[in-house]
């Protein structure tokens, strides 16, 4: 994985001591790490405050977006290779008109069953610590298909086994927070990662996707932007995809090209029956179609930015592709801005000897297992 240039690694020993895995609601101070700083984005505060207002300013909406967003699709890699399509998905947004910011993921770390909510009061970044908004991550947990403590899976690399929780190392909320730190300001978070809802067949089970969107439209409001982190089409060996012999640039193009429409036009029905017959490996395929169930009937989309390596490719090659989406209520006007209160920077100790994972609290109940996916590992390639 490439580092920003002069950026050294830094493991986190100020906030090691407060990053506990219990219950949600415990005494002690919780705190997501951020993994992936000066690896896929900016190490310091300054550095990544540049690099979003940078890629916000170069940005170029290709059509005004009318009334109130209500959510956004964005990708999820390293900033060089996907950080200008993501600032179209934000670049519409504005410092103080939401509340609350719900960030769907697909699980790229490991396989798991439902939804996982990670157990910490903050997400930090340099750019400050992120509140959760504690009190809607316990309604969620309340169902049986969101899980109230993180999932825990197995790691082994070099003979030595290690238990992670899934949010410690999934990137998908992570890389989308300083672009929302940097339009939005202060807001509350409610981080998802969407694991395996699938039948035995291998298919996306509806009635789970028609039971979060239930649990998810007692919880939106006005004051809620949905945000969903996900790429597109994963091309190449590497990522065990590679449906065609010929002319693959334009095959790719076209099995993005469809998702997009199906996505635009909320066709949750078409999309699935897309990802039955194509299988193709979009990693936010059910965040997706949560998404598009969750939509009101009078929403418009848009499709701001679509960015492809698939053209660059040589044979043998790989390519991921990237898309910036929003969704509005042209019947709403945009909400009013409320006071941002500041958020101080956040830099971490650099002490070379703790575990880049931090402190890990005891396994309870049944351990997911499974290995660390070296798809986003590659370049940030997501």
């Amino acid at each position: 994985m490439k580092k920003f240039s002069g950026i050294s690694r830094t493991r986190w020993a100020a906030l090691a001591a407060l990053v506990v895995l219990g219950a949600l609601g415990a005494s002690v101070s919780q705190v997501r790490l951020p993994l992936f700083r000066g690896y896929w984005y900016p190490d310091t505060a300054d550095a990544l405050r540049t690099a979003c207002e940078q890629y916000l300013n170069e940005a170029q909406l290709p059509m005004p977006v009318r009334g109130r967003v209500i959510a956004c699709v964005s990708p999820n890699a390293g900033y060089p290779n996907s950080g200008l399509v993501m600032a179209h998905a934000f670049k519409a947004l504005e410092a103080g008109q939401y509340d609350r910011v719900i960030v769907l993921t697909g699980a790229h770390s490991a396989r798991f069953s439902g939804c996982s909510i990670p157990l910490v009061q903050y997400y930090a970044t340099p750019l400050g610590l992120v509140d959760l908004d504690i009190a809607t991550c316990r309604r969620l947990s309340m169902s049986s298909l969101v899980e109230s403590r993180s999932v825990l899976y197995r790691l082994t690399r070099g003979g030595n086994d290690k238990r992670l929780a899934i949010h410690e190392t999934e990137h998908g909320i992570e890389v989308v927070l300083p672009f929302l730190q940097t339009t939005l300001g202060n807001f509350e978070l409610v981080p998802i990662v969407v694991g395996d809802l699938l039948d035995a067949d291998g298919r996306i089970r509806e009635s789970a996707i028609d039971s979060l969107v239930n649990l998810l439209k007692r919880i939106v409001d006005d004051r809620t932007l949905i945000v969903v982190s996900s790429n597109l089409t994963y091309y190449g060996e590497r990522y065990g995809y590679t449906p065609f012999n010929e002319n693959p640039a334009e095959g790719i193009e076209w099995l993005d090209k469809q998702a997009l429409h199906y996505v635009l036009n909320r066709d949750r029905r078409g999309f699935l029956d897309y990802l039955e017959k194509t299988r193709n490996p979009i990693d936010g395929a059910a965040p997706l179609a949560i998404l598009m169930t969750l939509l009101p009937e009078r929403v418009e989309g848009y499709l701001l930015n679509y960015k492809t390596g698939a053209r660059e490719m040589g044979e043998g090659g790989s390519s991921v592709s990237y898309a910036a989406l929003v969704f509005a209520d042209p019947a709403a006007p945009p909400n009013e801005r409320r006071e941002i209160k500041q958020v101080q920077p956040w830099e971490p100790a650099d002490v070379s000897d703790i575990s880049l994972y931090g402190p890990m609290a005891p396994v309870s109940g049944e351990d997911t297992a499974g290995r660390l996916s070296q798809n986003g590992e590659a370049a940030g390639g997501g």
